[in-house]
């Protein structure tokens, strides 16, 4: 699996050192302040536009959280909120019946242990991955409905996500489980009084790939159908979802037919399309189980692998990227592949002596968004900039807008 990035050229383009010089400051100290004031004080002081879509949703920049054990509790949505991040996508829920009924228990099983390590990717990059035992959110439904709750009532204007798997083996539990949910689900947000439509993301877990079948192509595209039609039933005019596709370590080609496949499947139901989530290693251990799910560079390189061939094949959806976005140029790398934002999760938890950008004001969210934003060499500022100097992309009014990377020529890339 070879390196798929098309942006090395920028290490060529050197800004001028009075920018470089600014950048460092504020990537040193920048205080902490809303997302919407941090991208104000980027287009006074840069002449750069963020903003950015989380697919219906207007945000103010492209850096969001996704669904892991850094979203599972009222304090960390507050923190990222305070920290400036774009939005918060909850940790996964595992979907229920009115009666109680999982069908899938291993997913609720507490073991919340994780170990953040590098992993060598095929083309010789070191990347950071974390690896846990523990899935879906174990405290039950009615805990999980509470969480979503107290988020929107705490964080007014701040965009929430809940997230949820179901019973993907079993179609009509699926069914049962996503009208229950998504039902409660809705309902929280309908009372919240958000003006914005109601989202919610489908969780396609990679550590479905411990399930007996899991390496049957048809079995497995089998199961992201009958997730996308059980969400798809549930929303029934509610709100519509967002597709977070595993990453089933089969290629580009495989990936673009789960793609096709949950398209076809969900319709109009589907907002957007996340491609993809995290890789699998049947061969890896941790903690007495075989199997799981890791990042990196290897995944990066296969999801804008994937990402890349979407126009060819005629392919037209709404993306958020995921995968090893460790910079904001690797944010820019997904961006030009049509993604209009991205979710990050490992890149919160580097230990200090990882993080480029110094302790300063605020938490380790806000610590990894100046690096994500100002570093002078690969800070999305920085790569904006330098792309202005090569030629692409133009300013508009005198504005350099994040969301015009969709819209550059590859060919001139390359």
């Amino acid at each position: 699996m070879s390196n798929a990035e098309l942006l090395g050229f920028l290490d060529e383009i050197r800004l001028d050192e009075s920018i470089r010089d600014s950048l460092r400051d504020d990537m040193a100290d920048t205080p902490p302040d809303s997302a919407r004031k941090i991208s104000d004080y980027v287009l006074d002081k840069y002449g750069i536009d963020l903003t950015a879509r989380y697919a219906s949703i207007e945000i103010p920049h492209p850096f969001g959280k996704g669904a892991g054990q850094l979203s599972m509790h009222e304090k960390h949505v507050l923190s990222d909120r305070t920290n400036a991040l774009a939005y918060t996508v909850l940790k996964s829920a595992v979907g229920v019946t009115s009666g109680g009924e999982v069908g899938i228990d291993d997913w609720q099983k507490s073991s919340p242990k994780m170990v953040l390590e590098t992993r060598r990717a095929c083309d010789g990059r070191d990347g950071w991955t974390v690896t846990w035992k523990g899935r879906g959110w174990v405290k039950g439904i009615d805990a999980y409905i509470e969480l979503y709750r107290i988020s929107l009532e705490q964080n007014p204007g701040y965009p929430v996500i809940p997230s949820m798997m179901v019973a993907v083996a079993d179609p009509e539990l699926a069914k049962e489980q996503g009208k229950y949910c998504i039902g409660r689900l809705s309902d929280v947000f309908r009372t919240s009084g958000s003006s914005k439509k109601f989202l919610i993301e489908i969780d396609i877990s990679p550590t479905l790939s411990l399930l007996p079948g899991s390496e049957d192509d048809e079995t497995f595209s089998g199961w992201v159908r009958n997730s996308v039609a059980a969400f798809r039933d549930g929303l029934a005019g509610r709100g519509q979802s967002i597709v977070k596709i595993p990453n089933a370590g089969r290629g580009a080609g495989y990936q673009l037919d789960l793609v096709k496949a949950a398209l076809d499947e969900g319709g109009n139901s589907i907002a957007a399309m996340i491609v993809g989530n995290r890789l699998f290693d049947r061969t890896g251990e941790f903690e007495g189980q075989k199997g799981i799910a890791y990042g990196g560079w290897d995944l990066s390189n296969i999801n804008l692998e994937t990402l890349s061939l979407f126009d060819e094949k005629g392919i037209h959806v709404d993306l958020i990227g995921t995968g090893n976005i460790c910079s904001g140029r690797m944010m820019a790398e997904y961006a030009i592949r049509g993604c209009d934002s991205g979710q990050l999760h490992t890149f919160f938890q580097l230990p200090p002596k990882a993080c480029r950008a110094s302790g300063g004001n605020g938490g380790r969210v806000w610590r990894a968004l100046r690096e994500l934003l100002f570093h002078p060499d690969d800070g999305l500022i920085a790569t904006l900039l330098g792309l202005e100097k090569s030629g692409k992309p133009a300013r508009s009014e005198g504005r350099l807008k994040f969301s015009d990377l969709k819209s550059i020529a590859w060919s001139d890339l390359q």
